[in-house]
């Protein structure tokens, strides 16, 4: 029974929590894309893409 009830109280939680997503760039905010970064994760060089809309960089495999 409170093992029910935990999950029940942690998914009405998460229902109703904000996300934190990130608003897309605005033409002001929005600069020249830059080069692309290299970064080393875990002895493995990762490239990171510019995201055009939001105005970040972000790792591979990202939908933005």
């Amino acid at each position: 029974m409170l093992t029910y009830l935990t999950a029940t109280l942690m998914m009405a939680l998460t229902a109703f929590s904000d996300p934190g997503t990130v608003p897309a760039a605005t033409a002001a905010t929005r600069r020249a894309p830059p080069s692309p970064s290299e970064v080393l994760i875990n002895g493995a060089t990762v490239r990171l893409k510019y995201c055009v809309a939001c105005g970040i960089q972000v790792p591979r495999r990202r939908t933005c």
